[in-house]
């Protein structure tokens, strides 16, 4: 299991305020109208939750426009993730690099060859990653697509990811989209549709957008044979009857999705205004709320994060996403005012030295 993900809040000291730039779900926390009814759906874990989460696929089904038989719901997608190289048995396992690194740690745990598809773009100055690199796929592979990417944060149109998709159809796609509410409505951002590939496969989070990540729950979709596969290796009561029945309220809240996406791109506007004017540190925006910053000498990534902890702030080192140097730290906006901390406290830091 890989250990080095962001969101480490436990390690700092409980009894200060934690200032978490390094987890990047919706700074706002839930709609409030969750908790009431949370509360009132505590009876239920008096019994065995729904054996597959019917009524929630109920729901989604008719958020999506698609029908129960293409979707499943399980204990977050790092549930799938870890499932998929033991599912589909693939010759090898493709993915840009730098991306979210369960998709390379499920794969070695299974004991598959995990191959680089070309390089997310960092600088406007790299070359495009997928043209010259996707005739290189070989047959019956799994490739990993974060969409958009972490830590990068790029966006790929679904026109173009659709081409591609259909250009290698012997091998199986994941699209991750965790974090595609972040960047606009379904109908223009998402592969979900009604007639997908038949080798397209959809993963979806309730954790980012929501900011629920503790509820652990995730969505599949994809074809009916391919999602039918996919069940077969699912646990019984995956899902806990108050994700089912927080998740079903959830998706009645749209208004709210569409109110943190503006409010996230205003903050993360802020953040790269403000950090544009700092001598050691330069952000890299891309489409997704969180961004990269790289750190420059003389200051290092190591001692930036360990000056943040003792502030009792938390950034994502990124030295250990692999295809990403060690001066890379990712930042994920936080409220108003924890924003406005971040940036005081960042060039607070101008003379001091390393």
């Amino acid at each position: 299991m890989f250990k080095g993900h962001g969101g480490a809040w436990y390690k700092l000291k409980q009894d200060k305020e934690i200032l978490d730039f390094s987890s990047n779900v919706n700074p706002l926390g839930p709609p409030v109208g969750i908790w009431p009814l949370i509360r009132s759906k505590l009876d239920t874990l008096k019994r065995l939750p729904e054996l597959d989460a019917f009524s929630l696929r109920r729901s989604l089904a008719n958020k999506f426009g698609i029908k129960e038989d293409n979707i499943l719901v399980a204990s977050g997608t790092s549930e799938f993730i870890y499932l998929f190289p033991f599912i589909f048995r693939s010759s090898c396992v493709y993915m840009p690099i730098p991306t979210y690194a369960d998709y390379q740690s499920s794969s070695i745990s299974a004991g598959l060859r995990v191959y680089p598809l070309g390089r997310w773009k960092i600088f406007p100055e790299d070359e495009d990653y997928f043209p010259k690199v996707i005739k290189d796929i070989k047959p019956n592979s799994l490739i990993y697509i974060c969409n958009p990417n972490n830590p990068t944060g790029e966006f790929i149109p679904p026109k173009l990811l659709i081409s591609l998709i259909s250009s290698v159809k012997d091998s199986i796609w994941i699209i991750d989209e965790s974090y595609i509410e972040f960047i606009g409505d379904d109908q223009i951002c998402s592969l979900i549709s009604d007639n997908m590939p038949s080798n397209l496969i959809v993963l979806r989070s309730f954790s980012k957008i929501y900011g629920l990540p503790g509820l652990r729950l995730g969505v599949l979709v994809a074809e009916k044979r391919l999602a039918e596969k996919v069940e077969s290796f699912l646990r019984p009561w995956a899902v806990s009857s108050i994700a089912i029945e927080a998740g079903k309220e959830l998706l009645t809240y749209e208004f709210y999705i569409k109110s943190v996406r503006e409010f996230c791109q205003n903050q993360k506007e802020f953040l790269l205004k403000s950090l544009d004017f700092h001598p050691f540190l330069n952000p890299i925006a891309k489409d997704a709320h969180f961004f990269l910053i790289q750190v420059k000498a003389p200051w290092s990534v190591k001692w930036l994060c360990e000056k943040l902890y003792s502030f009792n702030v938390l950034v994502r080192d990124c030295s250990n996403f692999i295809g990403l140097s060690n001066e890379f730290i990712r930042i994920s906006p936080g409220n108003i005012e924890e924003n406005k901390r971040l940036v005081q406290i960042l060039f607070s830091l101008i003379d001091s030295k390393p």
